[in-house]
């Protein structure tokens, strides 16, 4: 965002440059531009992970579950966990929302609309609302959208490791995971 505003702001000062017809300004923005860009490209980009703990936690690690087994159970959903178990993973991975009470539930989406025959949005509904939600059933099996709670009780005490993909990086919702 920050790069957009800096880029936005050079193509003005050219631009002015221009109508006022004072070339030689314009070229030394041209020729400084790749220079003042990179360095902002330097200067807000994300470092990487320096976790002594990453290393750790992936080792050993063979198989994980994307959002559970989506092909086995609805995903996100605890019989989703529970299927990758039965398939040897060590690992699932799942996304955090929350609802309208501030409670972090696991869903991909903004709305329940591809994973239920319901069009919710999950963070205009109260939680009492979302745990009557029913997935649609996969290969069979039918379940509910669990809480961030219910999710990681169930990963301690299945011995699986767990990836949270947190899908808005509100204050309220890092608060939950802490």
């Amino acid at each position: 965002m920050i790069g957009c505003a800096i880029a936005w702001h050079l193509l003005t000062v050219i631009l002015l440059a221009i109508v006022a017809g004072n070339f030689n300004s314009v070229l030394k923005i041209v020729a400084t531009a790749p220079i003042l860009l990179t360095t902002c490209f330097y200067i807000f980009k994300n470092n990487n992970v320096k976790s002594k703990n990453k290393n750790k936690f992936f080792a050993g690690l063979n198989v994980g579950g994307h959002r559970g087994s989506p092909h086995e159970a609805p995903e996100n959903s605890i019989e989703g966990f529970m299927k990758a178990k039965q398939a040897k993973c060590e690992l699932v991975e799942f996304d955090i929302h929350l609802s309208s009470d501030g409670i972090p539930v696991l869903i991909h989406d903004e709305t329940t609309t591809r994973t239920s025959e319901e069009n919710v949005a999950i963070s205009e509904a109260p939680l009492t609302h979302i745990k009557k939600i029913s997935l649609k059933e996969v290969s069979g099996v039918r379940a509910g959208i669990p809480t961030l709670e219910e999710a990681v009780e169930w990963c301690l005490q299945n011995n699986m490791r767990m990836i949270f993909d947190v899908k808005s990086a509100e204050p309220k919702v890092i608060s939950h995971l802490f």
